[in-house]
């Protein structure tokens, strides 16, 4: 999906969410590395995208919540704006 918003500048709301809660919760990435990855998209605010990623982190990896599934950004984003997904194992369905 990074690569997906680094060539086309689009990625939908769920697939920029999923990358979010990757980045912090699963590669140890700071803000200012997301906010890079997410300085690719056509419509980038970056005081915008710094709330978004505040918000994923407070409201999703503080509170121990479950990351998105690969098959929630797949059924959310419905085929707008994201690539073509394969889910591994160990993705939630």
């Amino acid at each position: 999906m990074i690569n997906y918003l680094r060539e086309t500048g689009e990625l939908c709301h769920y697939g920029r969410l999923a990358i979010a809660e990757w980045m912090l919760f699963k590669g140890g990435y700071s803000e200012d590395e997301i906010l890079e990855v997410f300085s690719h998209a056509h419509n980038f605010k970056p005081d915008r995208t710094r709330y978004h990623i505040r918000y994923a982190y407070e409201h999703w990896i503080a509170q121990g919540r479950k990351l998105i599934s690969c098959k929630t950004v797949r059924e959310k984003c419905n085929g707008h704006n994201i690539p073509e997904l394969r889910c591994w194992g160990g993705d939630p369905q």
